[in-house]
């Protein structure tokens, strides 16, 4: 008899608890695959500056893996002005004998948003960092992986600069 009441009680605690978890899950913070709560719904875009290059291309690319359409100035509702992103390379450790041996690439991209017909002009920027550990042994692999980490980094600020953008889309008057 205990058994019973034990396994009522568990089942009364996870019924609550999915109770509880689906309620949840009507808000912002949780949403099924397939679904995204930052899709720009086919929100004209329009890019400026950054054309040609390669961070600019990943900035379009990830607008509109998030739905956004790209279009001329004349036609956006948003108008997303790129700055060229800065890449900084410091030094981030030591070995025992003083030897460099580890490096943290940053990059940094500045924009500004503004909506069609307005005076209003959002400046922000997005950044992202990554440590590369070096070894004296392996010089054309760090230079490689160097590339890579660069690589990645702009990768990343393109996908943060299009959720920016979303956001910025998403909370319009």
């Amino acid at each position: 008899m205990l058994s019973v009441q034990w396994l009522l009680s568990k089942g009364l605690v996870g019924g609550c608890l999915l109770l509880l978890l689906s309620a949840c899950g009507s808000t912002e913070g949780f949403h099924l695959r397939g679904t995204d709560p930052l899709a720009m719904q086919q929100a004209k875009v329009a890019v400026l500056g950054e054309s040609g290059t390669e961070f600019g291309n990943s900035v379009r690319a990830a607008l509109q893996s998030h739905g956004a359409v790209l279009s001329d100035p004349s036609t956006a509702s948003i108008l997303l002005t790129l700055q060229a992103p800065v890449e900084l390379r410091r030094v981030s450790g030591y070995s025992t004998t003083r030897a460099v041996n580890a490096f943290r690439y940053t990059t940094e991209a500045k924009f500004s948003l503004q909506r069609q017909g307005t005076a209003e002009v959002v400046a922000d920027s997005v950044a992202q960092s990554q440590v590369q550990t070096y070894d004296n042994e392996y010089v054309l692999g760090a230079e490689e992986e160097s590339d890579q980490i660069k690589a990645g980094l702009k990768r990343d600020l393109a996908r943060l600069l299009a959720l920016k953008v979303a956001a910025f889309q998403r909370n319009s008057p």
